[in-house]
């Protein structure tokens, strides 16, 4: 359709369209002064401008008009459509979209305003709607979760424990006295020998903490163990799975919303037992946790250290070995020095041979609970 472009903006050449059949008419639409359509050759009544529903302009595009009628007025003369919406303040004024497109520091601002939405969306937005919408569902939503987890888990991770039945007891005696009173779970404790995850512990949606062999024989004492135990009771007290859940949602979500693409939402339904393995729980989740941790152990009297030092035996933060007095030695200022210096460097390199034999076994569990300074500072502060 070939229309001229010099009409003005009270007037405009165009198609008329029924929307009742495919007959067409050309015509020309004309602006009254008082905000009226008229229409020339068609039989049609004045028709109210704002009664007309006119579309954003997309480059030079011809537009179709959709008149309350029913029918339907197609023009390729854009800039008097435009004159004649400006004129009668039509939201299709200076803010279309055809402005926008031709306005590029308009783009950018607009790019940065998304990209600055979306960031706090992420941040802030996503985790506070996912903490409330977790806080009140029923604790049925987290054992729907959970429900064969435990058998993926068995299938592709781990192996049956080792640990003999009266250490298994001895550990889920402790477990027990340590239950929170008040609470709408049921925990269970459960053994696993770790394999290629090593030393860990993981709290499944539902109140199942698995915590492997390697975990168990790393610690120095029941304690230690205790304390990552409780961490874990955390985990569930909180919610963390399903709000990591409904957090990974809404960014798949968000990112629909921004490019529009559906296609791998829903995969994390499929995928919860390797996420449970896999993901780590956000910095958030994991300083809530410790909290419940550190709240309980006061509570219980028990030395928040014996979580830190957990924490640095895992992280291969270990505590440099004192020197022997035996073989220090006992010569001029000088052999002292050369004595000293070596002696240093053997409990270096010792230290480091430690850390590098059990980090190669214990970094797996790094990658489920990211463990900082900061966090180890929190339980020794509480010491103090």
């Amino acid at each position: 359709m070939t229309q001229s472009n010099k009409a003005s903006p009270a007037s405009l050449p165009g198609i008329y369209y029924d929307g009742k059949s495919s007959s067409r008419q050309s015509c020309w639409m004309h602006l009254t002064p008082d905000g009226y359509a008229n229409f020339d050759g068609l039989s049609l009544a004045p028709i109210k401008f704002d009664e007309i529903i006119v579309p954003d302009r997309l480059g030079n595009t011809s537009r179709v008009l959709v008149l309350p009628n029913g029918g339907f007025f197609e023009t390729s003369a854009n800039d008097a459509l435009d004159a004649m919406a400006r004129s009668m303040s039509s939201a299709s004024g200076s803010w279309s979209l055809h402005r926008i497109e031709r306005t590029p520091l308009l783009i950018v601002a607009l790019l940065l305003l998304a990209i600055s939405v979306g960031y706090l969306l992420v941040d802030k937005g996503i985790p506070y709607a996912s903490e409330q919408i977790a806080h009140s569902m029923s604790v049925s939503w987290s054992e729907s979760l959970a429900e064969g987890a435990i058998v993926q888990l068995d299938k592709y991770y781990f192996a049956p424990t080792k640990l003999a039945s009266e250490e298994q007891n001895k550990y889920r005696d402790l477990f027990n006295r340590y239950l929170p009173k008040e609470s709408e779970f049921s925990f269970e404790l459960l053994f696993r020998e770790g394999g290629v995850i090593g030393a860990n512990a993981f709290a499944l949606p539902d109140g199942q903490i698995i915590v492997t062999d390697e975990l168990i024989a790393l610690a120095k004492n029941e304690n230690e163990v205790l304390s990552v135990l409780l961490h874990e009771m955390g985990h569930v007290e909180h919610r963390h799975s399903l709000r990591s859940v409904l957090e990974s949602t809404g960014v798949a979500a968000l990112f629909v919303l921004f490019v529009g693409d559906a296609e791998h939402v829903m995969e994390w339904a499929v995928a919860l037992p390797s996420v449970l393995v896999q993901a780590a729980f956000s910095r958030d989740h994991e300083w809530e946790a410790d909290g419940y941790a550190l709240e309980r152990m006061q509570a219980h009297g028990l030395d928040s250290k014996h979580f830190a030092n957990m924490m640095r035996r895992l992280t291969g933060q270990f505590e440099v070995p004192k020197v022997s007095e035996k073989t220090e030695p006992k010569s001029d200022a000088d052999n002292k020095s050369e004595g000293a210096t070596a002696k240093a460097r053997d409990v270096e390199n010792t230290a480091a041979e430690e850390s590098k034999e059990d980090g190669e076994s214990l970094f797996r569990y790094l990658s489920t609970h990211p463990v900082s300074k900061e966090r180890i500072e929190r339980f020794e502060a509480a010491v103090k």
